[in-house]
């Protein structure tokens, strides 16, 4: 809503609704829950066959454009406990390898998130079902209440604030009066929130990591790299 939104900036993050937090709970379950998908394997052919699968994952949400749901599982393969498994990304195919540098670069942070705002805006060109990054266009309105005045003079609004403010909200509810393709089966996304909800820890997943591919491990030449 609107309202929880609007909130939420003007706190400067630190006041959100329970809806608000549900939503971004969520994201960081998806999150957890990629990780957990590629450390669960014991043997490193596994965890990189996983890892493959979470990137063809990836790419399906571009494809439906739920850019939100994207930028989780994207980070959630970016993050630590799986960038430091060498013993698993040595194993990457090149065409997996050039999919992830695709991805990271189409919703990467690089820019201020450039490549996923042209991404957005070409979207919103052609109409049709999205679901925008909430994170992305939460911060930007934090920092534009901090940037700007509510007021541009006496009982008149900012005129930059205020259409700043509705190009933002407008991009927050872009897609909305589609639905996404195929029918949403209520019973199935409840085992899906609560499945994510009672995920691991950001702390038991980096002991997972470490389990996996102890840090006294050998290093491991990447595939490609020939000796002289």
């Amino acid at each position: 809503q609107l309202g929880d939104i609007r909130s939420f900036a003007r706190s400067a993050g630190t006041s959100s609704s329970p809806a608000l937090r549900r939503l971004v709970a969520l994201s960081n379950g998806l999150s957890r829950w990629v990780q957990l998908r590629v450390l669960r394997p014991l043997a490193a052919p596994q965890r990189a066959a996983a890892l493959g699968q979470c990137l063809h994952l990836a790419q399906s949400l571009l494809e439906l454009r739920n850019f939100n749901s994207l930028l989780a599982v994207v980070g959630g393969l970016g993050h630590g406990s799986i960038a430091r498994l060498r013993r698993t990304l040595v194993l990457l195919t090149p065409p997996l390898i050039q999919l992830w540098a695709q991805l990271a670069e189409a919703v990467g942070s690089g820019g201020n998130y450039r490549g996923y705002r042209a991404l957005l805006g070409g979207a919103g060109g052609s109409g049709g079902f999205r679901v925008p990054a909430l994170g992305v266009h939460l911060r930007d309105l934090v920092s534009l209440e901090a940037a700007l005045p509510d007021w541009g003079g006496p009982d008149r609004p900012h005129p930059n604030k205020l259409r700043a403010r509705f190009a933002l909200q407008g991009a927050l509810l872009a897609g909305r009066e589609q639905g996404p393709p195929g029918t949403p089966h209520p019973d199935l996304l409840r085992l899906l929130e609560v499945s994510l909800a009672l995920g691991p820890s950001e702390e038991q997943l980096h002991q997972m990591s470490l389990q996996r591919e102890p840090r006294e491990s050998a290093p491991v030449r990447p595939r490609g790299e020939l000796g002289a």
